[in-house]
């Protein structure tokens, strides 16, 4: 039993100085690359995708970006009325100030009738007065190359009634001016049944179809403007370092796009969002990207 147990020891001992050595061995090698300049080689960096430019920072985070467009509009029925045609296909581009559609708008309509109608009566009234105070001028300067010959009460009734005569033409022009202004209001109403593009675009969506009656706010085409605007969101920490400010330049790629295309930082939302610290940024191209609304794009701020 003695003899089995010095063994084991021995063993044992055996293994520890065996162990120790081999550490020693690695820790003198270790040290010896050190003094001869032989450092171990730095972490492999990762992998940087083919479309990321290189040399970029960290302090210039990749964002992602959807392409909008600048304006957008619903044109609605001014009044009651009958949709009479829409003029453009959908899809179509139609330039600022075009006819879309067309309403008939009945109410409107019987309005102006009524209005250009006491318009033209005031206007014949002023005719007639008109012709009524050229006479009593006739009248009262025959009347006064007779003075002396006719009474002074005529003379004077001859006067009278051509001042009588001036102030009723003065009237009928007053009321002419507020007729032909009640009759502009209800030719105005009755044009608005034109149905006038605000700015260039394109229309996207036909919410009726000619025909069809509507009532007043009604919606009949959807309009989207040409031009494109960029819009993602950016880290607080970007703005918070001056790094993303109104006039910034930004570097988009898009998928469909096989070079990057710049864009300048034109707004920026007043707030941050409390849940992902990220602040809505839009840009405008120096050049038509040429997508549809909708595509996504990758962001870099230009260094």
């Amino acid at each position: 039993m003695k003899r089995g147990g010095v063994r084991t020891m021995a063993v044992a001992v055996v293994l520890g100085l065996a162990l120790g050595c081999g550490a020693g061995e690695d820790r003198s090698r270790a040290e010896l690359a050190t003094d001869h300049g032989e450092l171990a080689a730095p972490p492999t960096e990762p992998a940087r995708p083919a479309h990321e430019p290189a040399g970029a920072e960290a302090s210039s985070p990749v964002m992602t970006g959807v392409l909008v467009a600048k304006a957008e509009v619903v044109l609605v029925a001014p009044g009651s009325g009958q949709l009479e045609d829409i003029a453009v296909e959908l899809g179509q581009r139609v330039e600022a100030g075009a006819v879309v559609a067309t309403l008939a708008l009945r109410e409107d309509e019987a309005e102006f009738a009524v209005s250009d109608a006491s318009w033209r009566a005031a206007r014949a009234e002023l005719d007639r007065l008109e012709l009524e105070l050229e006479a009593a001028r006739k009248d009262r300067a025959d009347t006064e190359t007779l003075e002396g010959i006719v009474s002074a009460a005529e003379l004077r009734e001859r006067r009278q009634a051509e001042a009588l005569a001036a102030a009723r033409k003065r009237s009928a022009n007053a009321q002419l001016r507020a007729e032909g202004s009640k009759r502009r209001e209800a030719e105005a109403r009755v044009a608005a049944g034109q149905l006038r593009a605000p700015f260039a675009g394109s229309l996207t969506r036909r919410f009726v179809d000619p025909g069809a009656t509507l009532g007043r706010g009604d919606a009949v085409v959807e309009l989207v403007s040409t031009e494109r605007l960029l819009r993602f969101a950016a880290p607080e920490t970007a703005l918070r370092a001056g790094a993303i400010v109104q006039g910034t330049t930004v570097e988009v790629r898009f998928a469909e796009h096989d070079r990057p295309i710049r864009a300048e930082v034109v707004a920026l939302a007043p707030e941050i969002d409390a849940t992902t610290r990220l602040v809505l940024v839009e840009a405008s191209f120096d050049e038509d990207p040429g997508l549809r609304v909708g595509a996504v794009a990758e962001v870099r701020v230009v260094e």
